[in-house]
C-alpha cells in the first residue's frame, strides 16, 4: 500500500501495538475485494499476484442480487454511484446495457449479469485511484518461517522475499499458498 509504512507507524501510535504485515496472495475478485476493505480502513498491507498486469483472465457472466451487490459496494468503502459500477460491468455495456437478464426487467432491477473480469478491473482501478501497488508477476514458491523468528518469509519465483505476520490466501483452487503449506499435495 502507498505510504505504508507511515500508516503502519500512524496506527501504531494510536492503538499502542506494532501493526501486522498482511499479505494477500492473489489478486482475483476475492483477494482485491479484501484489498479495498483494507485500504478503506487504512490497513497497511501488500498484494502480490502471479500473473502480469495484463493478463486476459476469463471472461465469465456473473448474476448479481441487489441485496447482495449493494451491500458488498458499501462495505468495500465503494462510491456509492451503482450505476457507475453497473455501466463498466454489465454484459452488454457495449450497447449502453445496464446487464438486465430479463425482458420485463425494469432499469432499476434487482438482478444483473457482470463480466467478472471487468468486477475485477473495477475494484483495481479503486485501489489504483488510491495509490495501492499490486506486485504483478509474483508467483509464490515457498513460506517458511522467519528467520527473525516473527511471521513467515515468502518467496517468489522472481527472487523477490517478503516477511507477513499474516497471510490471506485469495489465489483460488490452484493456489501455490496452499501447495507451499502442504506436503501431500502434488508437486507442478
Amino acid at each position: 500500500m502507498s505510504n505504508s509504512n507511515q500508516t503502519s507507524q500512524n496506527l501504531a501510535r494510536t492503538t499502542n501495538r506494532p501493526v501486522p504485515r498482511i499479505s494477500i496472495i492473489g489478486a482475483g475478485i476475492a483477494g482485491i475485494a479484501l484489498a479495498c476493505r483494507l485500504a478503506g480502513n487504512n490497513i497497511p498491507f501488500s498484494i502480490y499476484e502471479a500473473q502480469s498486469q495484463n493478463s486476459v483472465g476469463h471472461n465469465y457472466a456473473i448474476t448479481l442480487k441487489r441485496n447482495a451487490w449493494k451491500p458488498l459496494i458499501r462495505a468495500l468503502g465503494l462510491p456509492e454511484s451503482h450505476q457507475n459500477f453497473r455501466a463498466a460491468v454489465a454484459v452488454d455495456r457495449c450497447v449502453q446495457g445496464n446487464g438486465q437478464i430479463y425482458r420485463d426487467s425494469s432499469p432499476k432491477s434487482a438482478v444483473f449479469q457482470a463480466v467478472d473480469k471487468d468486477v475485477r478491473q473495477w475494484l483495481i482501478q479503486y485501489l489504483v485511484e488510491r495509490g495501492v501497488q499490486i506486485h504483478w508477476c509474483h508467483k509464490l514458491t515457498n513460506i517458511k518461517e522467519a528467520t527473525s523468528g516473527n511471521g513467515a518469509e515468502l518467496s517468489f519465483e522472481n527472487d523477490v522475499r517478503a516477511e507477513a505476520d499474516f497471510i490471506v490466501d485469495a489465489g483460488g483452487l490452484r493456489s501455490p499458498a496452499f501447495d507451499c503449506n502442504n506436503p501431500a499435495a502434488p508437486k507442478t
